[in-house]
């Protein structure tokens, strides 16, 4: 089965959501607010 995203769109997507959790009350918000 192919991937969906490549590697590097998933780990710039991550390093995005653990800089911008600190500016939101949970880990949930963040990722709401991002995606």
């Amino acid at each position: 089965m192919p991937k969906k995203y490549p590697d590097e769109v998933r780990e710039r997507a991550v390093r995005m959501t653990l800089d911008r959790v600190k500016d939101y009350p949970s880990m949930w918000a963040a990722c709401r607010e991002l995606a």
